[in-house]
């Protein structure tokens, strides 16, 4: 069995800049990447499983899904996965800030 935790963000969160940053970096064998989603395989203390980040379809958050085995640790991964793909950010305040740079 599987957990799904959905990780609300501020619009105009862009899926496709984080699809374009992690697409340039990615693992082989660690990571997955597709048009829809990112999934990775890791080990945390003495547990190992994966986890998968998606965009939902009916709200502005990212769908969590952790494997059974990480279920325990799902308060420090939902951190990680927030900082990851900036999640906490104002994207509208970060354009406004910049708006005036050439």
């Amino acid at each position: 069995m599987t957990e799904t935790i959905h990780l609300p963000y501020l619009e105009p969160w862009d899926w496709q800049q984080f699809h374009r940053h992690f697409a340039l970096r990615l693992l082989p064998g660690v990571e997955r990447l597709d048009p829809r989603g990112y999934a990775r395989t890791l080990r945390l203390g003495d547990a190992r499983g994966w986890l998968s980040v998606s965009a939902a379809d009916d709200r502005p958050a990212l769908e969590l899904t952790l494997s059974d085995s990480l279920r325990h640790a799902s308060q420090p991964l939902v951190a990680q996965v927030r900082k990851m793909f900036d999640l906490d950010a104002d994207p509208q305040a970060i354009a406004e800030h910049f708006a005036g740079d050439p």
